[in-house]
């Protein structure tokens, strides 16, 4: 399976030129530990031959080759229509994604994830499992918000913590169309970051 993380971020309105580049993982990370939770602005300038990249802010200086290329048209990935939207809360679904991720983890580390809408004395609901042939099932409802039809689809449960970890609203969007096709999530509230995770085949 694969993912795909998109953040947007409001630029002042005096920045130069525009332009794209392509920076190694691994300097993001380094420059994401040095910053820690410093809250001023970054300034990022690239050279003369676009080879180098360099990032300040207050005494922190991290300087990082480029790396040739362009990157795919990430566009393309990220679904433009759903069938089905629920709305959860964060807290709930990382605990329970992280209890389900105990028993998966000998079952190629799928959980399912289950939204049924509401019905007669019964308000609407995820279950969040995971199956492990030696320690047998976890399933834990949480509650839900769904718009739209129910979803059944199930992920790689890393792929999806990672996901949960970045988002830091107190509710979180999940958009599918089907058991086959990417899942999105997004922080309820916020358009300005984009999760796109390919489900995992169930045999069910």
């Amino acid at each position: 399976g694969f993912r795909l993380a998109v953040k947007s971020i409001t630029l002042p309105s005096n920045q130069s030129d525009s332009f794209e580049i392509l920076v190694p993982a691994r300097a993001l990370q380094e420059l994401a530990r040095v910053i820690g939770d410093l809250h001023e602005d970054i300034r990022l300038a690239v050279n003369s031959t676009a080879s180098h990249v360099r990032f300040q802010a207050a005494n922190v200086e991290l300087i990082s080759r480029l790396i040739d290329g362009a990157f795919p048209d990430f566009r393309k990935i990220i679904p433009t229509s759903h069938t089905s939207r629920a709305i959860v809360s964060t807290k709930d679904l990382q605990s329970t994604v992280k209890v389900a991720s105990y028993f998966a983890r000998d079952a190629n580390n799928i959980v399912r994830l289950s939204a049924k809408p509401a019905e007669p004395n019964q308000p609407a609901r995820m279950i969040v499992a995971g199956r492990s042939p030696e320690l047998g099932e976890s399933q834990a409802e949480i509650e839900v918000g769904i718009e739209g039809e129910g979803t059944q689809i199930a992920f790689n449960a890393k792929y999806l913590a990672d996901a949960l970890g970045a988002i830091d609203t107190p509710k979180v969007v999940l958009e599918t169309t089907s058991p086959s096709r990417p899942g999105v999530l997004r922080p309820a509230g916020d358009e300005s970051y984009t999760h796109v995770i390919m489900p995992m085949h169930v045999n069910r």
